[in-house]
């Protein structure tokens, strides 16, 4: 079982934007640009063999308990000091979270946090935290897609399910209340929430054209609330929280309904000032007011006779798509709101009537969960690429790069290789091949090169630094493999000139005699002095002719990753198969094998999470024993520590991992962040309000706006260490924001203004 130790570290990391196209108005070169982000920033430390680079943007679900705000995301958790604004940041990494997509949380009268991942078959579920020690569970069905947990007063959990029912832990072990066995009309549940005499309330959902309700359960009845037979303005039933009267309000697809136990009160738009009818979250303060979150119309507040809206026009929330609410004891509200488009995340912001603070729920720079390649620097500084950009690594400094500062049109980076002379080659899933040499962009594309797919799936330097280049076909892409020569010439290779068996190019390695190995769907080929050879499962010992993987180890043996039937070793003589049922290798399809330095095998397998082979041990390292973010492990990079990297993904989340069986330099890894600048500014860059947090102990102090002129802008003395400036009035350029307490500047920081 894993375990976690909280360790304490006041940490800042440092990402540093190169911002070259995004602002062509005000500045043509290339600008850098440290932004000093998470500054209250606390970690948990599970172990100093591991770190997990997640990227938490998008926010599923909060839980307040005491004075910490546990919220969940995509990328672990981030546990917010509601006095302080200090957040810890919580994954697999540095913690016994097997998954990193957190769905849904609570906690019980005990103080242990439940958390509900969205799991799978082979990483997360169900599993609760008391502040030193993690428990799994597996209720029966083991199904792992949690929509809710909530704990009542006799200590019983209750989770809800999307597609299994609802399940209860008690002293009595699990129980299911489902279609076959309650009068459940669906297996589809959402919120539960349990009032004081421990009756249930719980929300049943439509599922397959079935219509929801909402339901109640005294311990042994079930009674169902529909519009049947009672005045609920809806059956789709969305939210519900009861008020110190002991009234139910419940948010609907039709408005919001208030029921005292007798009768029922409707508010809609038709009748009252709320702003629309449907009604994602309603949450009650101490006051007794009645908070109500909608689809696309806001936020609102009912204090039993009017109605105060808050909005995208009158507030500082970016939008008007409420997903969540939550009061904790100060009677502040939480909202967890949607970004315009799905894919753009949510976000987590606090409002105590008078001020809105925005937190920053990513615990690391990654630009999203799903790295797909990596590539070590001369420099010894790694480069990982994404489906959303990519970044440079160096020193615990981080580079971001996308569409957004680059040439690149597209943000999926699949292949990167770097030479000697410090030149830099990405290979994009749609828009072809770029190059980076000395901060000069250059893009081939189908149109100005002779590149014959937008699909890069590899990039590897020979001795000679010629450029092997693997793509796909598919449509107007042929496909096939590219040599580029050291003076950039270019050589085309697919099925109709020459024996390439295939012309989708997984991988492509070079042995110690300089003897090109290329991996296709449909064969093996080696390119030996110009003549080419090809395996396959009909000529050679190869089980499977789909080879996903290459690499070759210090005594110039290949060892090959198949998609189907496992690892193969390849000595010039003999073929030797490795599956899983002849040897400890976790999974058959390997996509991805490095050598380190010691002659070890290290595989990342489909299922397996990432795998080490001595030659005779198999040692497996996946979500129960270890930090690894997912079990989809896609590439492993060994740097010059004989440090890990590896990319994994699970569903619907993953990350960067960084492994080192000696350990990684642990704490002083992480105090290489720490900088003296107290000043945290998000969004950047900004359009309307910007919002600062000053780490300082300091009780007053000023802030001062300038722009690149030096002119100053705006002065502000303030006592609060979370301020919310408008910066809407501002003309579009860079500006600067420094922190002064009694003349003596305690920090400074840097903004766009769009």
């Amino acid at each position: 079982m894993k375990t976690a130790e909280k360790l304490k570290i006041n940490a800042k990391l440092i990402i540093t934007l190169r911002i070259s196209h995004i602002m062509n108005s005000f500045f043509k070169t290339l600008l850098v640009l440290i932004f000093f982000l998470y500054p209250f920033m606390t970690l948990f430390s599970q172990s100093s063999n591991w770190m997990v680079y997640t990227n938490g943007d998008k926010v599923n679900c909060q839980v307040i308990r005491g004075n910490d705000n546990w919220v969940g995301t995509n990328g672990g958790i981030a546990k917010i000091d509601i006095s302080t604004g200090e957040i810890e940041y919580i994954n697999s990494g540095n913690s016994g979270l097997q998954q990193n997509y957190v769905q849904c949380l609570e906690t019980d009268e005990n103080g242990n946090i439940w958390v509900g991942n969205l799991g799978t078959n082979f990483c997360g579920g169900l599993s609760s935290f008391n502040g030193n020690n993690w428990t799994y569970y597996d209720p029966p069905p083991n199904y792992k897609k949690y929509n809710s947990i909530t704990a009542d007063d006799n200590g019983d959990v209750w989770v809800s399910t999307n597609l299994s029912g609802l399940f209860r832990n008690s002293n009595s072990g699990w129980e299911v209340f489902n279609t076959d066995n309650s009068p459940l009309p669906t297996n589809s549940i959402g919120k539960v929430l349990v009032e004081s005499d421990s009756a249930v309330w719980v929300i049943v959902q439509w599922q397959q054209n079935i219509q929801g309700c909402l339901a109640k359960f005294d311990g042994n009845n079930w009674v169902l609330i529909d519009t049947s037979n009672s005045d609920i303005p809806s059956n789709d039933v969305f939210s519900i929280d009861i008020d110190e009267l002991g009234n139910k309000w419940i948010g609907t697809f039709e408005g919001l309904a208030m029921f005292d136990g007798v009768s029922w009160d409707v508010y809609n738009t038709g009748n009252s000032g709320i702003p629309g009818n449907t009604i994602t979250s309603v949450a009650c303060d101490a006051d007794n007011n009645i908070w109500v979150g909608t689809y696309n119309s806001g936020l609102a507040y009912f204090d039993g006779n009017s109605w105060t809206v808050y909005n995208d026009t009158n507030s500082i929330l970016p939008n008007n798509k409420i997903k969540s609410l939550n009061i904790d004891n100060n009677n502040t509200v939480w909202i967890i709101y949607e970004l315009d488009y799905n894919y753009q995340g949510s976000r987590i912001i606090s409002f105590d009537g008078t001020e809105w603070v925005q937190y920053e729920t990513n615990g690391s720079p990654m630009p999203n969960n799903f790295p797909v390649s990596l590539a070590l620097d001369v420099d010894s500084s790694v480069w990982v690429g994404t489906n959303d950009g990519f970044a440079n690594i160096k020193n615990n400094v981080w580079t971001l790069y996308s569409s957004q500062n680059t040439l690149l049109e597209k943000d999926d980076i699949r292949a990167i290789a770097c030479e000697k002379d410090g030149t830099k080659w990405f290979g994009s899933l749609f828009y072809g091949l770029i190059k980076y040499h000395n901060q000069v962009w250059t893009v081939y594309t189908l149109g100005n090169s002779p590149l014959t797919s937008r699909q890069i799936n590899c990039i590897t330097i020979d001795e000679n630094n010629n450029k092997w280049i693997g793509m796909s076909s598919g449509g107007m892409d042929t496909g096939g493999l590219i040599k580029i020569s050291n003076d950039y010439n270019w050589t085309i290779y697919n099925t109709s000139n020459s024996n390439l068996p295939y012309n989708k190019v997984s991988c492509v390695s070079i042995d110690k005699s300089g003897i090109i190995w290329v991996g296709t769907w449909n064969g093996l080929v080696k390119i030996e002095n110009d003549s080419w050879t090809v395996f396959d499962t009909t000529n050679s010992g190869l089980p499977d002719s789909w080879i996903c993987s290459l690499a070759v180890d210090s005594t110039n043996t290949l060892w090959i990753g198949t998609r189907y039937e496992g690892l193969v070793k390849y000595d010039s003589q003999n073929w030797t198969i490795y599956n899983d049922e002849n040897s400890g290798i976790p999974d058959n399809c390997v996509f991805a094998i490095t050598v380190d330095t010691g002659n070890i095998l290290w595989l990342g397998t489909m299922y397996g999470g990432l795998t080490k082979f001595d030659g005779t041990e198999w040692t497996l390292f996946n979500c129960t024993n270890s930090g690894m973010p997912g079990s989809y492990t896609t590439n492993i990079l060994i740097d010059h520590n004989n440090t890990k990297w590896v990319t994994a993904t699970s569903y619907y989340s993953g990350g960067l991992a960084m492994y080192n069986e000696n350990g990684l330099t642990g704490t002083s890894e992480i105090e290489q962040l720490a900088e003296t600048n107290m000043i945290y500014v998000f969004p950047n860059p900004v359009n309307n309000y910007l919002y600062v947090n000053i780490n300082t102990e300091y009780s007053q102090f000023n802030i001062t706006l300038t722009d690149i002129t030096g002119r100053i802008i705006q002065t502000i003395l303030t006592k609060k260490r979370q301020k919310t400036i408008d910066v809407s009035g501002y003309p579009v350029g860079l500006y600067m924001i420094s922190v002064s307490h009694k003349k003596k500047i305690i920090g400074t920081n840097k903004f766009i203004k769009l």
